[in-house]
């Protein structure tokens, strides 16, 4: 689905991202995990096209997409949530949402047909997705007065309702309380099966990590330290002294 090969970034003489090389299966589950500063928001960026490479390639299902811009990524089945969540406040729920189903009939070149209210079945797609993420029961409530785990939940399913292919999640549970974090990991999975969604993510939490995740690659000072399976990451010698701690998940 996504192959990367020797990206490099820099801003000026700082060179952020050395030489990332990733190829991530359709379907498959790809975390990136790092201390601060690794470069995994920054490698983020570059894929989704928000920021050029200085150098390297992207392909996207085999095409050559290392010079489109975001916007073209979009179209092509890029979806990104953020580490804070965009969302339109002043609107409620399902606003936001039919507004993410109309944008994405829109760019499917659907130029007809929208009129000062939506029709029935944008409004029905857009309250699906309100159940589909644990929202139907704040539908008509504004987006401003969600609790942060509900914010982060409203902008996944803004995300998903332009039906991307491949799902791009920057700390989809930072400042998550435990029972909100577990929600969110449970439709996540439930979401992933049902759209058969690649996902790549970038996560602090490593119970997030471990519950979500196929493969992993550990980045540091802006590059591959070790990329495998959650077992072969747990149990690497580098990764436990740079990242997780010599005494983290030992079990």
């Amino acid at each position: 689905m996504i192959e990367c090969r020797n990206i490099h970034k820099s801003y000026g003489a700082i060179a952020v991202l050395k030489g990332i090389s990733i190829s991530v299966a359709q379907g498959e589950t790809f975390a990136l995990i790092g201390p601060n500063g690794a470069g995994k928001t920054t490698f983020f960026k570059v894929l989704t096209g928000e920021t050029p490479a200085n150098s390297g390639s992207i392909l996207f299902k085999g095409e050559e997409i290392s010079r489109l811009n975001a916007s073209a990524r979009v179209h092509r089945g890029f979806g990104r949530t953020f580490q804070v969540a965009r969302i339109l406040p002043g609107n409620t729920v399902l606003e936001n949402l039919v507004i993410a189903v109309e944008a994405r009939l829109r760019n499917q070149g659907h130029r007809s047909g929208f009129g000062l209210a939506p029709g029935r079945e944008i409004v029905e797609e857009a309250a699906s997705m309100a159940r589909r993420t644990d929202l139907d029961d704040k539908l008509h409530q504004l987006a401003s007065f969600l609790s942060h785990g509900d914010r982060k939940r409203l902008e996944l399913g803004i995300t998903l309702s332009l039906r991307p292919s491949v799902l791009m999640m920057d700390e989809p549970t930072a400042g998550m309380s435990p029972s909100d974090r577990r929600q969110t990991i449970d439709i996540i999975l439930k979401l992933r099966a049902e759209e058969k969604l690649t996902i790549l993510l970038t996560e602090h939490d490593m119970d997030v990590v471990f519950g979500l995740s196929d493969r992993i690659m550990v980045m540091n000072q802006g590059e591959p330290v070790a990329v495998g399976t959650i077992g072969e990451i747990r149990t690497n010698a580098a990764v436990r002294e740079i990242y997780l701690g010599q005494d983290d998940h030992d079990a």
